[in-house]
């Protein structure tokens, strides 16, 4: 059954920067100025050419897309497969195709909606135009995220958002002993907005980017979490406030001043704890999120940004079971969120699914619901599709979401 779903009310403000990305060749040149196939197939317009010998600039357009521009760079070709060799997302063939790049293009959305995860995708939409199906893929400098074609065909194949994971990278910097005592993002100043830092983050910090990670993405780009502002609930009853970098390392303790260093100069927050009185940033680390004294408890989102995720769980709905079909035997039954709505409140509670394609949809409760007293764990109850917020199927490479599908591209990569 294919869901039909409308777009949330975008929860942005204004002043983000429109983005750019590299569409990325095997070739030692990028194609010549009409050598691009795709433009006609995806309907897009080539309204304005210039050229001079081998450079050119091309302005493009479609209907729901807006306006980019494709040119011919001045400087040589990034070292992609360098760039990305410790991403542990990738998977092994997916760093192969980042080792076969020899040129690029860069792509620029000049006019799009305003809302990053929409102009995001839409720019995806138009470097897939000017690749073909044999090129390496894209490269988000920005985000510093390669999009293998496998990739990209993932994430172009519905018609959501993108999560807002897409727009950034998270990496953790290690002590001598293995352990992470800083994890920073990249990607989020460059949208005009900040880039945050975790002092010695729990695991789970670490190891669950749409826990901690997500929500304080979302908070950033929305501007709940501001750089310095007052506290911002991140959990409940757990709070947290943003400190630029110079002013928490004059404060800090010595112990504490992890963050910083060359490419890390930027606008940037440490994540600290707000004074308990007058709720304002101290420079102190954020006791929330470190590793003594975490609360692994459920993030908490705006509104906004819960219907987003929502919808892209929806949107994608008929991918999971597509994935189910594709991967059988190798990934175990899907689990399912499902938001109910009792006496004003909305609880969400998560369900095993073992037959996805079922109708009638059923589901077995796995946690103890706190205001659904109708419910048990264990009982298996009827589920609408139309009410799903979220959807996961483990595999042995990892969580397979719809905001993470790095894990079904490794799986892939495995099974053959």
């Amino acid at each position: 059954m294919r869901m039909r779903y409308r777009w949330p009310m975008s929860p942005w403000g204004e002043g983000f920067r429109l983005p750019s990305v590299l569409a990325l060749f095997a070739t030692r040149s990028p194609p010549r100025v009409d050598g691009f196939a795709g433009f006609a197939k995806r309907g897009v317009v080539v309204e304005q050419t210039s050229s001079s010998g081998g450079a050119y600039v091309l302005s493009l357009r479609r209907k729901g897309w807006g306006r980019a521009r494709v040119s011919v760079p001045s400087s040589r070709t990034l070292d992609i497969a360098r760039m990305v060799q410790h991403d542990t997302r990738l998977s092994s063939i997916e760093h192969e195709e980042a080792a076969r790049v020899r040129s690029h293009l860069v792509v620029e959305l000049v006019v799009g909606v305003g809302d990053p995860l929409a102009d995001r995708k839409a720019l995806l939409r138009f470097t897939d135009a000017v690749l073909g199906d044999d090129d390496p893929g894209v490269m988000d400098l920005a985000a510093q995220r390669f999009w293998s074609m496998e990739a990209l065909d993932d994430e172009l194949g519905h018609d959501a958002r993108l999560d807002v994971l897409s727009l950034m990278t998270a990496h953790g910097v290690q002590d001598d002993r293995g352990e992470v005592i800083w994890l920073h993002s990249h990607g989020l100043e460059e949208l005009g907005r900040f880039d945050f830092d975790v002092v010695r983050p729990a695991l789970h910090v670490v190891m669950d980017p749409t826990g901690a990670q997500r929500a304080l993405a979302f908070a950033i780009l929305e501007g709940r979490l501001a750089l310095p502002g007052t506290a911002l609930e991140l959990v409940e009853d757990g709070r947290v406030c943003a400190w630029p970098v110079p002013l928490f390392l004059a404060e800090a303790r010595e112990r504490d001043r992890v963050v910083g260093g060359e490419g890390h100069d930027g606008e940037r927050g440490v994540i600290v704890d707000p004074h308990w009185e007058t709720g304002l940033p101290t420079a102190d680390p954020s006791t929330l999120l470190s590793d003594s004294g975490a609360q692994d408890g459920v993030a908490l989102y705006s509104h906004a940004a819960s219907a987003l995720i929502a919808e892209r769980a929806r949107a994608t709905w008929d991918l999971l079971g597509e994935i189910v079909d594709e991967l059988a035997g190798h990934v175990e039954e899907p689990l399912v969120k499902v938001a109910f709505h009792v006496s004003g409140h909305i609880e969400h509670l998560w369900f095993t699914v073992p037959d996805i394609g079922a109708a009638p949809l059923r589901g077995r409760l796995e946690n103890e619901p706190y205001h659904v007293t109708s419910l048990r764990k264990g009982q298996v109850v009827e589920l609408a599709p139309e009410d799903v917020t979220e959807w996961g199927l483990p595999s042995r490479r990892g969580l397979i979401t719809p905001a993470d599908l790095a894990p079904l591209r490794r799986l892939r990569a495995v099974v053959g």
